[in-house]
């Protein structure tokens, strides 16, 4: 399963994430955040925001190596 979570804010992609952990649907998902290039001085907003809330919450990920970092695949 992928999510695109470009152009979210980070309000709605915590959103996204809270319905997406309450489904636990599929044991493998690809979020896809961007590697941050349009963002305010080219930092990741919501990769950076996406890991710190999977820590918070003990979810496993990794960042999609493929992707050059615009991708993080969560594991439920």
């Amino acid at each position: 399963m992928y999510v695109d979570l470009h152009n979210k804010t980070r309000y709605s992609t915590r959103k996204i994430l809270i319905d997406i952990i309450k489904k636990k649907s599929k044991k493998e998902i690809h979020l896809i955040v961007g590697k941050g290039l349009h963002s305010e001085n080219r930092k990741p907003v919501l990769k950076n925001f996406v890991m710190k809330y999977l820590k918070s919450k003990n979810i496993d990920f990794k960042i999609c190596k493929k992707s050059k970092g615009g991708v993080i695949i969560m594991f439920l």
